[in-house]
């Protein structure tokens, strides 16, 4: 069987391009800590604090998006108004803005 250079380079491509359903799963879900005098990213700051977050009363989800003034920020979803739950999300994690929404209950399709 004859392979040409470009054949292989498309079948090296196509198996690089994968669907992440079939790599093996990280068990470390924690984002190491940024080096001194390096902010960490808000992917990294949402990863660190999202378990404690959605373990909050009424808590359904947690994003980034971007704050009233068009700042990146981390999104906290209620279900519903929560008096009791609101005043335990800090509205900063390490610089970011935590803006709080309330959403309604997510319910898969």
């Amino acid at each position: 069987m004859i392979r040409t250079p470009a054949a292989v380079l498309l079948c090296l491509a196509l198996a690089a391009c994968r669907p992440e359903a079939d790599m093996p799963p990280t068990t470390d879900s924690a984002s190491p800590p940024a080096a001194p005098g390096v902010t960490p990213t808000i992917q990294d700051v949402k990863r660190a604090h999202e378990a404690e977050l959605m373990a909050l009363r009424g808590v359904v989800s947690v994003g980034i998006g971007l704050d009233g003034a068009g700042n990146p920020a981390i999104m906290v979803g209620l279900d519903s108004p929560r008096a009791q739950t609101e005043p335990e999300i800090p509205p900063m994690l390490e610089g970011y803005p935590v803006v709080t929404q309330v959403v309604g209950t997510i319910r898969p399709l």
